[in-house]
């Protein structure tokens, strides 16, 4: 909405289409860099997520691997042999 704005203001005033270029490639310039930036916020935010996950997801890992590694106890009933 900012971008239509300003070019139809420059349109207005009489101003040749390379300032409007010059104005375009700026306010594209500046939407890159904000996706940049909100793309790196992401990447920190998801890093620290597993970074604290990660002990309970060991806790879990080291638990059912002591269930599994426990031995299977069979009960034998003596027949009516």
């Amino acid at each position: 909405m900012n971008d239509n704005f300003i070019r139809q203001f420059l349109k207005h005033r009489g101003f040749s289409t390379d300032i409007q270029k010059a104005v375009d490639e700026k306010t594209a310039k500046i939407s890159e860099e904000q996706e940049m930036k909100h793309r790196l916020l992401a990447e920190a935010m998801t890093k620290q997520m597993v970074n604290d996950m990660m002990p309970m997801f060991r806790k879990k890992l080291e638990s059912q691997q002591k269930a599994e590694e426990k031995p299977i106890r069979k009960i034998i009933i003596p027949g009516d042999e």
